[in-house]
């Protein structure tokens, strides 16, 4: 990293939303909301202002687009790897922010294994992205940002809405990346489309008290979090559990709890950080809190049977109806607004593509009215969008104000906004 220093700050100083709570941003959300705030697409704010700190001597350019925005390297910048706090360094340089660390679970590097910790994709609730526009009309306050928690392999829901988290566009079924050149809280990097409503087919899952309990321990960890945890007190936090729950014995628990004996015998010596994962299931065991464990003070109380599921459950699928699921997708395809075939492959749990090649005609027909769907909602959309825009830049003239970007967006309904394909060109032309 360049040891470059300004005397005013680079970017703009964006304070981070939810700091001291257990909602607090992301650091991939960060940096598309500190993007947007420049008007900038995020990939091109990282190549322009934030690669050349990290990569000094890279040459740039397409393979260095690739090399930031690809699962392998986005992924550990919400984590505790040593690119995330190479990250959190270079904002704090470019933005004069501090404290970015929070943004990441950096905190919990010595305690805790940085393997299974976070999601490949970027998991949302809905409800959450429209419930922060409601919050405040001034979009400078009220705004959709990235939670840190759902970024996490432990956190499957949504504690304040209790409803299971998305990972998939409500739209164009693709799933949500860490981060995208065209990364923005709240929409689509791939559609544009506003992800902050809840459809009424969407949300039919039932939520466990597992998952439920999960989340709660890992979000009061976030809340929490003051001081690094060490190593040791990790150590003698878990051994004072397995001591008090099976009197000593490593295997009886680790079968108590749905893990490996390995895994628990490896936090117990201390040779390998236990995994987010592995703590969360030590906490509900004994009703303790996460972060009474990583202080290696775990809080007595009774054991809790919370039947968590097995850490590498036993996948063996059973036989499937394919006259019943070709009738599905026929009944599908006949719908006004048809669900996607890997929607459907995804609840039978058989792979898209074995689908399509046993009942070709069938998935095939669902595929061409799915995309037929979703141009006619496209055209329909941009009608309306291009609509709106028109009666705002009619005011804008009516009133003598510059019909930019700076002024339209304010005026626009909440979930709208100039970054949507729908509007650049309209716009452009009535500027």
């Amino acid at each position: 990293m360049a040891d470059s220093s300004y005397d005013h700050p680079r970017l703009y100083q964006l304070a981070p939303l939810g700091r001291c709570t257990g909602q607090v941003e992301s650091l991939t959300g960060f940096v598309a909301r500190l993007a947007r705030r420049h008007s900038l697409a995020t990939g091109r704010l990282i190549l322009d202002e934030i690669a050349p700190h990290v990569w000094p001597h890279d040459l740039g350019g397409v393979r260095l687009l690739a090399r930031v925005l690809g699962d392998a390297r986005t992924g550990p910048l919400d984590g505790s790897g040593p690119r995330s706090a190479q990250w959190t360094r270079v904002l704090e340089m470019l933005t004069w922010v501090e404290g970015l660390r929070e943004l990441t679970t950096a905190s919990w590097r010595p305690a805790i294994g940085n393997r299974g910790l976070l999601k490949p994709v970027a998991a949302y609730c809905p409800s959450c992205f429209a419930l922060d526009l409601e919050v405040a009309g001034d979009r400078d306050v009220g705004e959709p940002y990235e939670r840190l928690a759902w970024r996490l392999a432990g956190v499957e829901i949504c504690l304040i809405h209790g409803v299971p988290l998305l990972t998939r566009c409500l739209w164009c079924d693709r799933p949500r990346p860490p981060l995208a050149y065209w990364s923005l809280p709240g929409y689509c990097p791939y559609c544009h489309r506003w992800l902050g409503m809840v459809e009424p087919n969407v949300r039919t899952q039932l939520v466990s008290q597992w998952a439920t309990k999960s989340a709660w321990l890992i979000e009061d960890a976030l809340l929490k979090r003051s001081s690094d945890p060490e190593t040791v007190q990790v150590v003698s936090g878990v051994a004072a559990v397995i001591d008090a729950t099976t009197g000593g014995n490593r295997a009886a628990f680790a079968r108590l709890i749905g893990l490996r004996s390995s895994s628990v015998i490896a936090a117990w010596f201390g040779g390998v950080k236990p995994s987010l994962g592995s703590l969360v299931r030590i906490a509900a065991a004994v009703g303790s809190d996460l972060t009474s464990i990583l202080a290696g003070a775990p809080a007595a109380g009774r054991f809790e049977t919370m039947n968590p599921p097995r850490s590498r459950p036993h996948r063996r699928r059973g036989a499937i109806d394919w006259s019943a699921l070709e009738a599905q997708l026929k009944s599908e395809a006949a719908q006004p607004d048809p669900t996607s075939l890997s929607a459907i492959a995804r609840e039978h749990d058989v792979p898209v593509q074995e689908v399509r090649n046993r009942l070709h005609d069938a998935a095939r027909h669902l595929v061409d009215q799915a995309a037929s769907a979703r141009s006619r909602r496209s055209e329909e959309r941009r009608a309306h969008l291009e609509g709106v825009l028109e009666a705002v830049m009619a005011d804008l003239r009516h009133e003598g104000l510059d019909r930019s970007r700076r002024n339209i967006e304010p005026r626009l309904p909440a979930g709208i906004t100039l970054e949507e394909r729908a509007l650049q060109d309209a716009w452009r032309r009535g500027r």
